[in-house]
């Protein structure tokens, strides 16, 4: 009778627990219901609202017709941009020394807008005069003790790769 009495109150326990959750649920689903009735109906007379709403009149202002000259001109305040432009950069940074156009102006192909300050480049180019002039020398004292066998062919193969390479580094800060 124990064992009768325990399984018959879990069972009862599972219907009473069933049927409070049915309720719930039932209860959840009328408040949507109500929910979206409502928004429904309000998004409905929005739109009668809108379709029946009718337009303010605009104002009209009369004036007397009168002869008189026609003016070409208009004074007003405006702004202008330009149909074609160019973004102008150089090869290389440096500080400018003159700038040869004045803003908005044309100018043509070949033009010189801005010339740079070359005072750096020109010290770098004289340096690399310099030691070329020095690879050079070293290279006629090499070839003059080549002929009197007093220096190896080593030197001398070192001695034209450096006038070489000298020259080719003076070209470089000319470019």
């Amino acid at each position: 009778m124990y064992y009768r009495n325990d399984t018959f109150s879990h069972s009862s326990n599972e219907a009473i627990m069933l049927k409070k959750l049915l309720f719930a649920a039932t209860t959840v689903s009328i408040l949507i219901g109500a929910i979206i009735f409502t928004k429904l109906g309000q998004f409905t007379a929005m739109d009668e609202a809108a379709q029946n709403m009718v337009m303010p009149a605009g104002t009209v202002t009369a004036m007397l017709v009168e002869d008189r000259q026609w003016e070409q001109t208009i004074i007003a305040t405006a702004t202008v941009t330009a149909v074609q432009g160019v973004e102008v950069s150089a090869e290389t940074g440096g500080r400018v020394k003159k700038i040869s156009f004045k803003s908005g102006s044309m100018v043509n192909k070949g033009d010189v807008l801005i010339q740079l300050d070359t005072a750096s480049e020109d010290a770098q180019l004289a340096s690399a005069e310099a030691t070329a002039a020095l690879a050079k020398a070293s290279l006629t004292r090499v070839r003059k003790l080549e002929k009197q066998n007093l220096s190896s062919q080593d030197a001398l193969d070192s001695a034209e790769a450096k006038v070489k390479e000298t020259v080719a580094q003076m070209h470089n800060v000319r470019a």
